[in-house]
């Protein structure tokens, strides 16, 4: 099993990676993972601060504005060609335990896993019932050909779209719909990922947990005094 990661632009969203940085590289279970990256200045930070990256391209951006974040859907894709199955997460999802050696055979009947988020406002619009459900992209399970899928979803079928979830949602429905039960069992990260508000299915105790902004500076305090 492989841990991935991304990284592009140089502003905004990338801006607000470097406190998530500093939170991987000060976890108190630390994992080995890959950065596909975007960027050659991107690129250097990450191998300065000893993360084993892997420069995509030059360029901090490989897609316009309109498609930001089929900058996680390629990387996917690349992923896929040497790994058959991965773990894509956020810099900002962190383990709450270490791994047991194991660990891996737990997905041996995945194909999948995500977590059904509930949006505030429609995001799978071209549905008739749970318009505000789809998968969140923060933590995924997938292999190789869930993530060739995905970029053929993607790039064919959604038009290189803004947001890279709906070709997660696209690809866990049933004849266009989202059928929850269906869900629940062959696709929900629950056992090991959810989010804490908006996930519909839930885990009081995951083994990776997301920390928004607001809780990173406070996680980075709170391991600081316990260093001392």
């Amino acid at each position: 099993m492989k841990f991935i990661k991304t990284i592009w632009g140089t502003s905004g969203r990338r801006l607000n990676c470097n406190q998530a940085i500093e939170l991987v590289l000060k976890a108190p279970f630390p994992y080995p993972f890959t950065c596909y990256t975007y960027g050659k200045e991107n690129h250097k930070q990450l191998v300065d601060l000893g993360i084993d990256s892997i420069l995509l391209c030059d360029e901090d951006r490989m897609f316009p504005e309109t498609s930001e974040f089929g900058h996680k859907v390629y990387v996917w894709k690349e992923a896929a060609k040497t790994c058959d199955k991965f773990i894509f997460s956020d810099f900002d999802v962190l383990l709450t335990r270490p791994l047991h050696k194991y660990f891996s055979r737990e997905f041996d009947t995945y194909e999948f896993a995500a977590s059904l988020r509930q949006y505030v406002n429609p995001k799978a619009t071209w549905r008739k019932e749970h318009v505000r459900k789809i998968p969140c992209a923060a933590w995924i399970f997938m292999r190789k050909n869930v993530a060739n899928e995905l970029w053929r979803i993607w790039d064919e079928d959604l038009k290189r779209c803004w947001r890279e979830e709906k070709a997660l949602a696209k690809f866990t429905e049933v004849n266009g719909e989202l059928d929850l039960e269906y869900y629940k069992e062959y696709f929900d990260s629950y056992p090991w990922f959810n989010l804490k508000n908006e996930s519909l299915f839930k885990n009081e105790d995951p083994l990776f947990k997301h920390y928004n902004r607001q809780e990173i500076p406070r996680f980075l305090k709170r391991l600081a005094k316990n260093k001392k």
